[in-house]
């Protein structure tokens, strides 16, 4: 009877510590899940902002660094196709970067959220960023908008987009390199970088040093009265140096 009841407290025991290493891991793969939802949201933002102070010193005092890198963060994480015009981008696009601009730099608590539990951003909130990031003579045309991996729902008897819960924008992050100015415009020299999504960062971390080049590519902005907003997305062609002889 007492080796019959040694051996149920040793298997209670190992039951126990069993479940004690399952909960951990449990724990764990929360944690990570929360902290690349997070980094997805906000951790774009603050990378951003630290490539930003990394390169400030090495451009014209003059130029709002920052501010062009803000306007143009959400549409570089999109990769668009090169353009000469607002005319000429994907629409699908634009609207698109104009719903990540909202998610990025707005409260998003403050939105509604369906019975699914999915965030009801209203269209006014996307024009609004549509028109700051493109120009007040550009509105969206409001509508499904589809990409590669997910798709924002635009409903129309409440004027919302559906945000879907597993939402993440492209890892494409800008580092401005140059500045060519010409006028009402800048051209900026924008190089593309990536992070490793296999690596769980933390997003109050200095993350720049994981950065990889990817590209690099040319935004041009508009000035309009005191602000300036993108016009084209075109591909970079290294100079040619002059040849001797």
């Amino acid at each position: 009877m007492a080796r019959t009841r040694e051996k149920t407290g040793r298997t209670k025991t190992q039951k126990e510590r069993v479940d004690r290493i399952k909960r951990r891991k449990r724990r764990a793969r929360q944690v990570r899940g929360f902290l690349f939802t997070l980094f997805a949201v906000i951790g774009v933002v603050f990378v951003v902002s630290t490539a930003v102070s990394a390169i400030q010193t090495r451009l014209n005092p003059a130029d709002d660094i920052d501010a062009y890198t803000q306007l143009i963060s959400p549409l570089v994480g999109l990769n668009p196709i090169p353009f000469e015009t607002i005319d000429e981008a994907d629409k699908n696009v634009l609207v698109e970067s104009a719903i990540w601009a909202v998610l990025q730099k707005e409260d998003t608590e403050k939105y509604t959220k369906n019975e699914f539990e999915q965030m009801m951003i209203p269209s006014v909130e996307v024009d609004r960023y549509f028109t700051k990031m493109y120009g007040e003579d550009n509105l969206p045309k409001h509508g499904n908008v589809v990409d590669a991996d997910l798709t924002f729902v635009y409903d129309a008897e409440s004027d919302t987009y559906i945000i879907p819960v597993t939402s993440l924008i492209g890892n494409s992050i800008p580092q401005i390199t140059e500045i060519q100015r010409d006028g009402r415009k800048r051209l900026l020299t924008v190089a593309y970088m990536q992070y490793d999504q296999s690596i769980v960062i933390d997003p109050t971390a200095d993350t720049t040093e994981s950065l990889v080049f990817v590209k690099n590519m040319v935004y041009e902005l508009t000035r309009d009265g005191d602000e300036y907003h993108i016009t084209a997305v075109r591909n970079f062609e290294e100079p040619v140096e002059p040849s001797e002889g």
